[in-house]
């Protein structure tokens, strides 16, 4: 991003994108947006931070679920079923 909305979340959040989204989230809740997120591959080993040291990172699942919990939205995880080729 050309403009940086916050240095602190930029501080705390491994990856600075999830930083500025973490930002732009408070946003939206602060002007009452409805948001819903749909993760198409939700993944339940993917569902805790890391903490290393002062710093967060945050798998997709995580990322996202944290996304609809700080904009009050709603969250849909959709998990993705494999299924392996069968051999003929």
């Amino acid at each position: 991003m050309e403009r940086i909305f916050s240095l602190r979340s930029r501080k705390i959040y491994m990856n600075s994108a999830q930083g500025d989204s973490m930002d732009l989230a408070r946003r939206l809740a602060n002007a009452q947006v409805r948001t819903v997120i749909i993760n198409t591959d939700h993944r339940e080993e993917e569902k805790l931070p890391s903490v290393w040291g002062r710093h967060v990172e945050l798998k997709p699942t995580a990322f996202l679920m944290e996304l609809a919990k700080i904009t009050r939205g709603r969250y849909y995880g959709l998990e993705t079923i494999r299924v392996e080729k069968a051999r003929y």
